[in-house]
């Protein structure tokens, strides 16, 4: 069974793609996702609003938890399509996801998160927690514009310490900026 080929198809606007052959992450490589430094307790997270995407309502639970706890405003979906129209409205600064939802994989979503980004003129960062580890899909999580990968299960300071790396590179705007 540990070699068990796992066949996903899930599409997107233009692709098809396929995952295979489960296998255990290499370390050594890095997939260009580099590794956040360590959480410092002192960062002023206020302001700072985040969109939690999961089918595991255990999941967006914990998160939510882990990053409230720190003063992070957060909205969740459970699906694609919820995604899509809060990542619309409520214009997140940070986008968590799971890589592979009910109804698809989140590589749609990245997109148009990345596209809010060029027209609004601000960034918005995109975080993946999957249990997915292959290279291929770390691959194509970085071809869409992720700019974080973390393997589920996520420790709350490793979760904590991707946010505070991306809300660093991608600065919180102010009221009125967009």
């Amino acid at each position: 069974m540990g070699n068990r080929l796992l066949s996903l198809y899930a599409s997107g606007p233009t692709e098809e793609m396929r995952i295979a052959k489960l296998q255990k992450p290499h370390p050594e490589k890095a997939m260009d996702f580099p590794a956040p430094p360590p959480f410092d307790a002192k960062i002023n997270f206020s302001g700072l609003k985040l969109l939690i995407v999961d089918d595991d309502a255990d999941s967006r639970d914990f998160y939510r938890y882990c990053l409230e706890e720190h003063g992070i405003e957060v909205v969740e979906a459970a699906d694609l399509a919820t995604a899509s129209l809060l990542l619309d409205r409520y214009k997140p600064d940070l986008v968590i996801s799971d890589f592979l939802l009910a109804d698809g994989t989140c590589l749609p979503l990245i997109s148009q998160a990345k596209e809010l980004q060029s027209e609004a003129g601000r960034s918005v960062g995109v975080i993946i927690l999957s249990g997915l580890v292959q290279d291929e899909t770390r691959m194509l999580a970085r071809e869409a514009g992720c700019d974080q990968y973390l393997f589920k299960p996520v420790e709350p300071e490793q979760l904590i310490s991707a946010v505070v790396w991306l809300a660093q590179i991608f600065p919180i705007p102010y009221e009125g900026d967009y």
